[in-house]
Parts: C-alpha cells; sequence; structure tokens
C-alpha cells in the first residue's frame, strides 16, 4: 500500500506541476487581455481629448452668446424699469398740475365777459389751412421733381 501512495502522490506532484503551468498561461493571457484594454483606453482617451479640444470653440462662442443674451436682458430690464419711474414722475406731476388748476378754478370762477362768448372753445384754435394740410401730407411738385432729376 506504501507504494501506491508513493505513485500517487508522484502523479500529484506532477499534476499540481502542470496545473502550476496552466495557471501561469491563463495569467499571462490575462495580463496580456488587460493590457491591450489599457492601450484601447488610451487611444480612446486620445480621441476624447481631440474632440475635446474641437468642441472647446463652439462652446466658447456659446457662453459669449449667453453673455451677450444676459447683458441685453439687463438692459431691457433697466430700460423697462426707467420706462416705468418716467411715466410715474410724469403723471405725479400730471396729477399735481391737474389739482393745482382744479384748485385754481374753484377759487376764481369764469364769467364771460361781454365780449367773451359762451362757446368753451379755447381762444387759441385755428382751423387747417392748406399751407398746413401740404405740410402734413406733402405732394410731390412736378416742377420741383423735374429739378432734381436734370
Amino acid at each position: 500500500m506504501t507504494v501506491n501512495l508513493d505513485v500517487l502522490m508522484y502523479l500529484a506532484k506532477i499534476a499540481l506541476c502542470i496545473a502550476g503551468v496552466i495557471a501561469v498561461i491563463y495569467l499571462i493571457l490575462f495580463f496580456k487581455s488587460l493590457i491591450d484594454t489599457a492601450e484601447l483606453f488610451q487611444e480612446t482617451i486620445k480621441a476624447l481629448n481631440r474632440d475635446m479640444v474641437k468642441l472647446e470653440a463652439p462652446l466658447d462662442t456659446i457662453g459669449q452668446v449667453s453673455n451677450t443674451v444676459n447683458e441685453v436682458q439687463a438692459s431691457a430690464k433697466r430700460a423697462a424699469v426707467n420706462t416705468m419711474n418716467l411715466f410715474s414722475t410724469a403723471t405725479e406731476r400730471l396729477s399735481e398740475n391737474i389739482k393745482k388748476k382744479e384748485e385754481v378754478s374753484n377759487t376764481t370762477p369764469l364769467q364771460p365777459n361781454e365780449n367773451q362768448s359762451a362757446d368753451p372753445t379755447p381762444a387759441d384754435f385755428k382751423p387747417i389751412d392748406s399751407e398746413l394740410k401740404q405740410t402734413l401730407n406733402p405732394t410731390p411738385d412736378p416742377e420741383s421733381s423735374e429739378s432734381s432729376t436734370s
């Protein structure tokens, strides 16, 4: 029986050596594929870096456009606020003037004189004459157009 155990032990040593060699071969193949994957990953990183450099200029342009839009929005907001303030002050002044005129008209009532008529039309009203009509709606003068073309 001791002979059988010695033979079994000898065969086990040979099997362990063969298993060790097979394990080393698998480790070598694993490390080779790992190195190939790392090289592929490195190439991918380089391609990504090139694409990022290509995208940098358009992204800068988009950033500048965004800043311009923000500036325009801020200017429009300032203009709107200034316009509202202007209308507010103008409305206040107008209401003050109306109140002053009402106070003046309440304190001194107007009574028509003999020379004045009871017509409520203002005294400085003038009807539109032909010169004013021509100023508002100019019609081309045939003589002036002929002189300007020659």
